[in-house]
């Protein structure tokens, strides 16, 4: 019901970023002429630091950022999906980064957060936590009195575009 602007998909920001990582079955080829497998990328890659420069510039630019894996509309794990679920209850609008698209992103956001886990939401710019922290807030009311303001900003722009 509410837009939700989706990062990932092999794209971070304007960049095409299609990789393949894993192993390959090289049993039947001399090791000449096996495909080499591509490693996770590491802190000191550039392509690295590149895609969480911009996530940190989505992070600061847009209220409510969450990585997850899939997308909103199709969660690809249960704890991304109950997220989903919570940011719908409070009708915010959100940019959502599916890390299952790029290793990059994947690998970048527990980089920017130090924060092993996936979902991760960010919230003016701040980690909240992942989805037991997320739950919890929702419960409690904490999560309320920090979307509330959010959510005002976004159906006061919503008006004037009308």
């Amino acid at each position: 019901a509410h837009p939700v602007v989706v990062r990932g998909a092999g794209v971070v920001g304007s960049r095409a970023m299609l990789r393949g990582y894993g192993t390959v079955d090289t049993s039947e080829t001399h090791s000449d002429f096996a495909p080499k497998a591509k490693q996770p990328p590491t802190p000191n890659d550039t392509a690295l630091q590149e895609a969480i420069a911009e996530m940190k510039q989505d992070i600061k630019e847009n209220p409510i950022v969450l990585f997850m894996k899939g997308q909103p509309k199709q969660p690809q794990c249960g704890f991304s999906g109950r997220v989903v679920q919570i940011l719908a209850q409070h009708g915010v609008r959100y940019v959502a980064y599916d890390v299952l698209a790029d290793p990059l992103i994947r690998q970048g956001v527990k980089v920017i957060s130090d924060w092993p886990t996936l979902p991760q939401l960010y919230v003016n710019g701040e980690f909240v936590g992942g989805c037991d922290i997320v739950t919890e807030m929702n419960t409690n009311g904490e999560l309320k009195k920090l979307l509330d303001p959010i959510k005002a900003v976004q159906q006061q722009q919503q008006a004037q575009k009308k």
